[in-house]
């Protein structure tokens, strides 16, 4: 899902939230008049009026009720716009490769066709580089990279369905200090991304040296929200999250 598709759902969920709040509200409208120089809220429902200035509740119940119906009426238009826009992408998108070109493509290394020659260098690069415990590295993403542990398998696999270049676990130095990223990404623009994964948060000694390593990338120019992403495991469990992360951050 696209972030088009993201900010549809957004909008979707807060027009369904907002008129199930109005039908709360039931009958009535509110109107303002002006009485010898004093102003007073009334009340209309089914063609009978009343007055109400001294019953606030209900004042501002329909004064809410009236912002609600603006505030639909105009997340309505907004959405109108994005479904259209969202089925001429859907339908009119040159991204997918017809079986044609498929065919006249087989015979040819892929990656000189879809990369860069920088990208290129960066997917040959992928295999860990960190020498610790190598035979931990029993996981093996889509395209026969090996990781330690599923859940740094699953961030492989999605970044390679992304078709984004990465490398996993590479040998970092800064200022004859040598860090091994879990990922460090390369975006289309050519800036580079580093992806953290914490999945033992409930270890006190890993907390503490991952705290020392986000410290050591924040001497290193890596910070978060910007360059640096840390992800938890119930991040992973929920494919919207990965998603805004991409679009985000390595789009």
């Amino acid at each position: 899902m696209g972030m088009l598709r993201m900010i549809l759902r957004s909008k979707e969920k807060t027009l369904n939230m907002l008129s199930t709040e109005l039908r709360t509200i039931g009958k009535g409208t509110l109107n303002l008049n002006c009485k010898h120089g004093k102003h007073y809220y009334i009340e209309y429902s089914d063609g009978k009026q009343k007055g109400i200035s001294k019953n606030k509740e209900r004042v501002y119940q329909l004064a809410r009720k009236e912002y609600l119906k603006k505030k639909i009426n105009i997340i309505s238009k907004e959405l109108e716009v994005l479904n259209r826009c969202d089925y001429d992408i859907r339908h009119n998108s040159d991204c997918d490769i017809s079986d044609e070109t498929i065919k006249k493509y087989s015979m040819l290394d892929l990656t000189r066709i879809m990369y860069s020659d920088r990208e290129r260098r960066w997917y040959n690069n992928r295999q860990s580089q960190n020498p610790y415990r190598a035979e931990n590295l029993i996981y093996c993403t889509l395209e026969g990279v090996l990781m330690r542990s599923k859940s740094e398998r699953f961030i492989g696999d999605f970044l390679e369905s992304k078709q984004r270049s990465y490398m996993y676990e590479p040998k970092f130095t800064v200022n004859d200090k040598t860090i091994y990223p879990d990922f460090m990404v390369l975006r289309p623009d050519g800036e580079v991304v580093i992806w953290e994964h914490m999945g033992l948060m409930e270890n006190p000694e890993y907390v503490n040296r991952m705290v020392s390593k986000i410290l050591d990338y924040r001497k290193m120019g890596f910070v978060q929200h910007r360059n640096l992403i840390c992800t938890y495991e119930e991040d992973l469990r929920n494919k919207e999250v990965l998603e805004e992360i991409y679009y985000r951050f390595l789009q």
